[in-house]
C-alpha cells in the first residue's frame, strides 16, 4: 500500500446529514486515489492549541501493536492558533501513516465529522490528544469487530486518569474516569444509550455516515467547553445497531492537568454537564439518567442531617463508586476528609441540577420564541 500524500488537508463542509459527512463520490474517489485499498481502521484525533501534547499522544499511537499498513492516523487541527500546525509537521516526518487535516471551524463537533468524512478505514476509533493508549489498544478493538457476534456498532474500554500533581486524598475515586461497565461484553440497552467514552471509542464508519455524524450544537467549542456529542450520537447510533460492546482491556490514560483539581473547575463541569444532559432531554423527549449527580436529593439530605446532628449516615444513598474504581489497600479517611468528600459530591450534585434547571428553562424559552411557532 503506497502511502497518503502528505502535508495538510482542508476539512470541508460535513456535519450532521449523512451526504456531508460522507462526502460526494467523486470527492472519495479522489481522496482515495493514493491508496490501493482501505484501511481496517482510522485512528481520528482531534486537537485545539494542545501543540505540547501531540508528541505524547504519537508516540503512544506509533507503538501499536496493530500491523501499521492496516490503519492510518488522521490529527484534525481544530482551528489551532498555538504551534499545532509546526508540531503536526514534524510528526509527520517520522510518522508516514499520519495525516494532518486543517479544520477551520472551531468546535470538537466540526473536527470529528470532519475526521470521519476523510477516514478511509471501515471502523473508525476515536482518541483524545491527552490520550495514552495501550500498544494492544487498535488491535483489541479491531479484534472485537471481527469476532464477537452479533458484529457491534461500537467498541470501547476503559479510562484511567494521569495527574499531573497528586488530587486530595478526599478526592472521590473514579471522578475522572467512571467506569461504564464492570465486566467485559455487550451494554445493556440503557448503558449503550449512554454511550461510551469519548476518548476511549470506536464506531463503524457506515453507521457513523448513516447517522449524520456529531452533532455540531454540541461539544467543545473553542474556548467555550461543554460536553455531550458523544452521548448524543448514541441515542442515533443504537437505533440503526444496538450493540455495544465494552471491555476494559481496550484501555487509555489521558492527562489530568493541575487546574482540573480546583473545586472551582469541577462544579462548573458539573454545572455545564447538567446543562448538556438537559439539552439531550430536549431532543430525546425523556429524563436521562447520566452520571451519578441524579441521586442527589436523598444523599443531601442525609448529608445535612449529619451537620445538624440528627442520626443517619451519609454514605447511605451516596452516590456509589463502580466496583474496581477503589483502592481496596488505600489507607482510610479521616472524619475531615470524609466530610469534604461528601460535601464535594452534594455541590457537584447541586452544579449538575442547577446546569439542568437553566437548560430547561433556556429550551422553554427557544420553544416559544415566535421563530419555532
Amino acid at each position: 500500500m503506497s502511502a497518503p500524500a502528505r502535508g495538510v488537508e482542508r476539512g470541508r463542509d460535513c456535519c450532521y446529514s449523512p451526504a456531508m459527512v460522507a462526502g460526494t463520490v467523486a470527492e472519495r474517489r479522489g481522496e482515495e486515489a493514493s491508496a490501493a485499498a482501505d484501511f481496517k481502521a482510522s485512528v481520528v484525533v482531534c486537537t485545539h492549541n494542545r501543540a505540547r501534547l501531540l508528541p505524547m499522544c504519537m508516540d503512544f499511537l506509533s507503538r501499536q501493536t496493530f500491523p501499521r499498513e492496516q490503519f492510518e492516523i488522521i490529527l484534525v487541527d481544530n482551528a489551532s492558533t498555538d504551534e499545532t500546525a509546526a508540531v503536526a509537521a514534524g510528526l509527520q516526518e517520522r510518522m508516514p501513516h499520519l495525516r494532518v487535516i486543517r479544520e477551520p471551524r472551531a468546535g470538537k463537533s466540526f473536527a470529528l465529522n470532519t475526521g470521519i468524512r476523510v477516514a478511509r478505514g471501515q471502523i473508525v476509533a476515536f482518541l483524545d490528544d491527552d490520550g495514552r493508549a495501550a500498544p494492544d489498544w487498535l488491535e483489541r478493538i479491531v479484534a472485537a469487530f471481527e469476532h464477537e457476534s452479533p458484529t457491534p456498532a461500537a467498541v470501547g474500554g476503559d479510562l484511567d486518569p494521569i495527574f499531573s500533581i497528586s488530587p486530595p486524598r478526599w478526592f472521590p475515586p473514579g471522578h475522572f474516569a467512571p467506569r461504564r461497565a464492570v465486566v467485559r461484553g455487550f451494554l445493556s440497552a440503557d448503558q449503550a444509550r449512554s454511550g461510551l467514552s469519548g476518548c476511549n471509542m470506536a464506531v463503524r464508519r457506515d453507521l457513523l455516515i448513516a447517522v449524520g455524524g456529531f452533532d455540531p450544537t454540541m461539544g467543545p467549542r473553542g474556548r467555550r467547553f461543554s460536553f455531550g456529542e458523544d452521548t448524543e450520537i448514541f441515542r442515533r447510533l443504537v437505533e440503526h445497531s444496538p450493540h455495544v460492546w465494552y471491555d476494559p482491556a481496550i484501555h487509555v490514560e489521558h492527562l489530568v492537568p493541575a487546574e482540573r483539581l480546583r473545586v472551582a473547575d469541577a462544579l462548573k463541569r458539573a454545572y455545564l454537564h447538567g446543562r448538556a444532559v438537559s439539552s439531550l432531554e430536549g431532543v430525546w423527549g425523556a429524563q436521562l439518567m447520566v452520571g451519578r449527580h441524579r441521586r442527589f436529593v436523598p444523599y443531601l439530605r442525609r448529608l445535612l442531617g449529619k451537620l445538624s446532628g440528627r442520626s443517619g449516615g451519609v454514605t447511605e444513598g451516596a452516590p456509589k463508586e463502580a466496583p474496581g474504581t477503589v483502592d481496596p489497600h488505600a489507607r482510610p479517611l479521616g472524619r475531615g476528609d470524609r466530610l469534604k468528600r461528601e460535601l464535594f459530591v452534594a455541590s457537584l450534585s447541586i452544579a449538575y441540577e442547577l446546569g439542568r434547571l437553566r437548560g430547561a428553562r433556556w429550551r422553554r424559552g427557544a420553544e416559544r420564541s415566535p421563530d419555532n411557532r
